[in-house]
């Protein structure tokens, strides 16, 4: 049943000053009701709907009257323990009920939970904690979990700090990494594992800066740069590709990647440009999809008229039917805090009465199809709370950091300060037709290293169309393949590593067509860089017609 066109009461709105809280000094920033309301609201979720017998919050609720739901998530439930510093600081609940609220949930997990090598149930029933629906034994969702307790210990300190402490330190990530990377999890009555790992860029940043840091079970930190890495491109943005935006937001949300490097990326950076590419996709696909625009955009997982899906965008696959989640904007906000607000308060005076109850936003709607969500979900919701408290005092990620696991494992997989300055990128060729099957090698010559292209990512950046794919190399090694999307212009940026590279000599640029029954096709025009260069060059993959 929707219930779009029910209202909850106006809540009050906090007014906040800067305040001292037993050492942590939290200014509110500049005030802003619209988004002390926001946050409120969001808040309210994890306060009201966590278990009080069990301190498990639901994984959803009705977002404008009471409902019936009675199954929790592990992943909520640390968002919900995560909000409660933001709750305290903001003065919507004390410091004791935080405290208690804290303690009721960390000795649930610790002392009655089911668990497999410290590994939660994904979904757990209210009242008892039994695991639900034999849902997975999950490693992200317990990542979450852990995520949000480590960030209440450093706040309560104390009992809480020591709980949260036994929880980590009790997941064996060693085990849970079966072939080598760090397995999804378990479903004891199918297998011993699930068949699948994370093994490439997504929210499980978070998982491996978890595990590596471990102080009793850690992964190798090798097992980091080994993570795929698909760099790609859409219009002016060229990134590592997380095309549905809670890939880039999770992690970012307790972990500070801003201004470091690992050598392959600046994360924060990466989760800034696929937001901005997210939004300008939107706005490319506005004409064929009522409510899309510059103002209402975010594609996400999360509620939609089919059911719940993994909306994305490019780069990276679109998957997407019209329906918008407030929730991507609003937790990509520690990104682009400009236009994310822009894009939920214009969401607010648009669809107040469809989507605004009582915890906020509600998950998703679909203007073309006249579909509004009648639920919030926890984890979108707390994406969006998290989110703006970061941008607004930093608290989440200050708390996260100051654990010295987090710290160990930044150390340990190498992560140091990105260098600022101007970086030029070089172009080696222009674009070019090529045959199906046949090598078009280009050779060029590249000066000594320059100065600005120290500790930056370098991308070799080209395009193909119509559905074609090709190899790409450097000096005989290779570095990718780009494919175009069916009637789609596309750009793809390779990563170069660095070793391929002959500073002062000559290197060759080998591209192959991959023989297509559509014949030659476009490549090019060729650019060398560090990604900030790559970005600035306009996107150019079709050759002027031929003269007679």
């Amino acid at each position: 049943m929707n219930n779009g066109g029910m209202r909850s009461k106006r809540l009050p709105l906090a007014f906040l000053a800067i305040t001292m809280v037993c050492g942590h000094a939290v200014a509110s920033g500049p005030r802003d009701p619209f988004l002390d309301e926001v946050q409120h609201r969001a808040f309210l979720f994890f306060w009201r709907e966590t278990d009080p017998v069990t301190g498990v919050t639901k994984d959803r609720a009705n977002a404008f009257k009471p409902d019936t739901y009675d199954i929790g998530s592990i992943a909520a439930t640390g968002f919900a323990l995560a909000a409660l510093p933001i709750g305290v600081e903001r003065h919507w609940i004390s410091r004791e009920e935080g405290h208690n609220r804290a303690m009721l949930t960390l000795e649930f997990f610790e002392k009655r939970a089911p668990r497999i090598h410290g590994v939660f149930p994904h979904f757990l029933k209210f009242g008892t904690g039994e695991r639900a629906w034999e849902c997975e034994y999950s490693t992200i969702d317990t990542t979450l979990l852990l995520a949000g307790a480590i960030t209440a210990g450093q706040y309560f300190g104390g009992d809480v700090k020591a709980a949260s402490a036994r929880l980590y330190n009790d997941v064996d990530w060693k085990y849970w990494s079966p072939r080598g990377f760090v397995c999804m999890g378990s479903r004891p009555q199918d297998a011993e594992f699930l068949g699948s790992d994370y093994n490439g860029y997504s929210e499980a940043l978070l998982l491996y800066v978890v595990a590596i840091g471990s102080p009793t079970h850690p992964v190798p930190a090798g097992l980091w740069d080994k993570l795929g890495r698909w760099v790609a491109r859409y219009r002016q943005y060229s990134t590592i590709a997380g095309s549905s935006l809670f890939v880039n937001q999770y992690q970012n949300l307790f972990v500070d990647f801003r201004g470091k490097s690992d050598g392959h990326a600046d994360y924060w950076e990466v989760a800034k440009t696929n937001t901005l590419a997210n939004r300008q996709f939107c706005i490319d696909q506005a004409p064929m999809f009522p409510g899309y625009g510059p103002d209402v955009w975010g594609l996400t997982a999360g509620d939609g008229p089919g059911g719940y899906d993994a909306f994305s965008a490019e780069p990276g696959g679109a998957n997407h039917d019209g329906t918008i989640n407030p929730h991507a904007a609003g937790g990509s906000f520690m990104f682009t805090p400009a236009e994310s607000r822009r894009a939920l308060r214009t969401m607010l005076d648009k669809y107040r009465d469809h989507i605004w109850g009582r915890y906020g936003f509600s998950d998703g709607f679909n203007v073309g199809k006249g579909w509004w969500a009648s639920d919030v979900v926890g984890i979108d919701t707390g994406a969006t709370l998290l989110s703006i408290e970061n941008q607004r005092t930093g608290l989440v990620q200050r708390l996260f950091m100051k654990n010295p696991a987090a710290r160990t494992a930044m150390r340990r997989i190498g992560f140091k300060p990105v260098f600022k300055g101007p970086a030029p990128s070089i172009k080696i060729a222009e674009a070019a037709m090529l045959e199906p099957g046949v090598s078009l090698k280009t050779a060029f010559r590249l000066p000594a290293k320059p100065r600005a292209w120290l500790r930056s990512d370098l991308i070799l950046y080209g395009g193909v169309v119509e559905e074609r794919s090709v190899r790409i190399s450097l000096n005989g090694r290779p570095i990718g393949s780009a494919s175009a999307p069916k009637g789609v212009a596309y750009a793809a940026a390779l990563r170069i590593p660095e070793a391929s590279l002959r500073w002062g000599k000559a290197n060759t640029v080998t591209v192959t067509l991959e023989p297509s029954p559509k014949g030659s096709a476009t490549y090019g025009p060729i650019l060398i860089g560090p990604k900030d260069a790559i970005d600035a060059q306009p996107l150019v993959v079709r050759l002027a017609p031929a003269t007679p």
